[in-house]
């Protein structure tokens, strides 16, 4: 009896060893599973029943949000690069302005020799506007030029003049701006150029009508911002110069004092006068003939009775 109950209580202690050596195999497994980035059945259950299914979604989120900020910045900065690499790749847009005011001791002189600057600049005039008067002689003058020629015609407009009142010159950059309207006008003739590939594909007339009518929206538009790009490099490639010229005169230099008539001219007047005063009586009494011929008629129809009356009068008395 004795022998039965030692022999089973080693059985007891055998299997109790095995299944601890079986557990430790299985967490150690578990464990080097988990290294790997897998993850067993009864890891997910338990870790299911203690709530973390719950937590999961909320990980995921914050990383998905991670993510997309990510995302964002990234195509954020492509989209600066790829504008900062266009404004590399445009010329710079500048428009420059200038004005000046001169005083020249021979106004006239002074005026042919920008004649010769404006050919050897290849400028013209676009507005002139001269005055003179007893004290001076002024000319306000807009002048454009190429570019290119803008310091050096300034310059050389400096040196005509006895005296520079003013000057000032302006420089305005518009690559911004210019590179702006040249981008949305190409991705307005890009949809321009989808909405007609739809027109082909058109199945009713109402598609067809609202698919023209798009197009002829962004006809506009590109139009008009085409139109913004030419006064745009217009304006940057010729620069505009106002140049007030003004020569200052002595007191009556110009117009001397007034002297009056002698006989001669008074008598020729007079004479003038009164032949101009002899022609007027002619027309006024042609104007009213038909009154004088009434007065006439009456004149001769009362003449008669009138004499036999003064006759019969003066027999009585």
């Amino acid at each position: 009896m004795k022998r039965l109950m030692v022999f089973a209580w080693g059985l007891l202690l055998l299997a109790s060893c095995s299944s601890n050596g079986d557990y430790s195999k299985m967490t150690t497994t578990s464990n080097e599973d988990s290294s790997y980035g897998w993850t067993s059945n009864l890891s997910q259950e338990s870790t299911s029943g203690f709530g973390a299914s719950s937590t999961a979604p909320v990980i995921y989120e914050e990383s998905t949000e991670t993510s997309k900020e990510s995302g964002a910045d990234g195509f954020q900065n492509k989209g600066g690069q790829e504008e900062n690499d266009t404004r590399k790749k445009t010329k710079s847009k500048i428009i420059k302005e200038g004005e000046i005011g001169i005083q020249v001791k021979d106004y006239y002189q002074a005026r042919n020799a920008l004649d010769s600057v404006l050919g050897k600049y290849k400028a013209y005039i676009a507005d002139e506007n001269e005055r003179k008067s007893r004290y001076s002689i002024e000319n306000r003058i807009i002048i454009r030029m190429p570019a290119e020629y803008f310091d050096t015609f300034v310059g050389e407009i400096g040196s005509m003049a006895s005296k520079v009142d003013y000057k000032r010159v302006t420089a305005k950059d518009v690559t911004r701006q210019y590179v702006d309207i040249e981008s949305r006008l190409n991705t307005k003739k890009g949809v321009r150029k989808k909405y007609e590939s739809f027109l082909v594909n058109a199945k009713n007339v109402e598609e067809m009508l609202a698919i023209e009518e798009k197009v002829r929206m962004l006809t506009e538009e590109i139009e008009a911002k085409e139109a913004e790009l030419r006064f745009l490099s217009d304006k940057v490639s010729f620069s505009t110069v106002t140049l007030n010229m003004n020569q200052r005169l002595k007191y009556g230099l110009e117009e001397p004092d007034y002297v009056g008539p002698n006989f001669f001219q008074k008598l020729s007047k007079a004479f003038s006068n009164g032949w101009s005063g002899f022609l007027g009586l002619i027309i006024g009494i042609t104007t009213v003939w038909p009154i004088i011929l009434i007065g006439i008629v009456i004149f001769l129809a009362i003449r008669k009775p009138t004499r036999s009356f003064l006759k019969r009068l003066f027999k009585r008395s």
